[in-house]
């Protein structure tokens, strides 16, 4: 689904297709692209999690980078443009310092999600998988 505002700096002309390295211009085949790219991202990040891995800004931002930077020029860097997708307003870019700054600092406090068992049991695990979210949704 198609991000909003509609903006030339982020799709083609006249489309709904995301500006990309690979300049394809149909959103079917990108999307496929997108979706195998995430496949590989979760099987590389699921082999090398280890209780060393802080999921902190740094984390994060490498990790969108790592998955999108075959495609896109921004992976891993976050906006400089308010977006919305369908009916859902992502974080003004303008407080994205501020939020993140408190989002790693939850995620910190709650040690990296490094104890989720004992966060299962509190329902806490689910809070700060959240918070992991929209971090990544932060970026572009």
């Amino acid at each position: 689904m198609k991000y909003y505002p509609p903006s030339n700096h982020i799709y083609y002309e006249n489309s709904d297709v995301p500006i990309n390295k690979l300049e394809i211009k149909e959103l079917e085949i990108l999307t496929e692209i997108e979706k195998e790219l995430l496949v590989r991202a979760y099987e590389k990040l699921h082999n090398e999690l280890n209780e060393e891995i802080e999921f902190d800004e740094k984390y994060l931002s490498k990790l969108h980078e790592t998955i999108f930077a075959p495609l896109y020029t921004w992976a891993g860097k976050y906006r400089t443009v308010n977006i919305s997708k369908d009916e859902s307003m992502f974080c003004p870019y303008i407080n994205l310092d501020s939020f993140s700054k408190e989002i790693f600092t939850k995620l910190k406090n709650d040690n990296f999600l490094k104890n989720y068992e004992e966060a299962l049991e509190n329902n806490e695990y689910i809070n700060a998988s959240i918070d992991c979210m929209i971090a990544l949704d932060f970026l572009k």
